[in-house]
């Protein structure tokens, strides 16, 4: 997938970042770090760096339902209690959860990582 198709498949949840400016600095970096792969989860990490100005740390994007909801769509119950425990803050690795985006790909990281920890049982 191309910088830019990742760009215009993100901006609108991102509307508070300057992605012409970002996309600068995203080559910039790449062109410095030749190894580092361009995807979509090296760009929505980077766009994360951005919390929304709008988001008051007292309103959770994350709620328990959400987590449950996510983990019956993927037929996955035994997940929800795992995820739970890792986004009640609504954070992820420090940063808000602020939409949907951000919580799915939350979600698919945490998902893998259970997968994981079950094989190794």
């Amino acid at each position: 997938m191309r910088l830019d198709d990742i760009i215009e498949e993100i901006r609108p949840e991102y509307p508070w970042v300057d992605f012409d400016e970002e996309k600068e600095k995203i080559l910039a970096w790449m062109k410095r770090n030749p190894r580092r792969i361009l995807n979509k989860r090296f760009v929505l990490n980077w766009v994360r760096k951005h919390p929304d100005p709008g988001n008051e740390k007292k309103d959770r994007f994350v709620t328990v339902e959400m987590v449950q909801e996510y983990c019956a769509e993927i037929k996955w119950n035994k997940l929800a209690k795992y995820a739970w425990g890792r986004l009640m803050s609504s954070t992820w690795y420090g940063v808000p959860i602020t939409n949907k985006f951000d919580f799915e790909s939350a979600m698919e990281v945490i998902q893998d990582d259970y997968a994981r920890i079950q094989r190794e049982k």
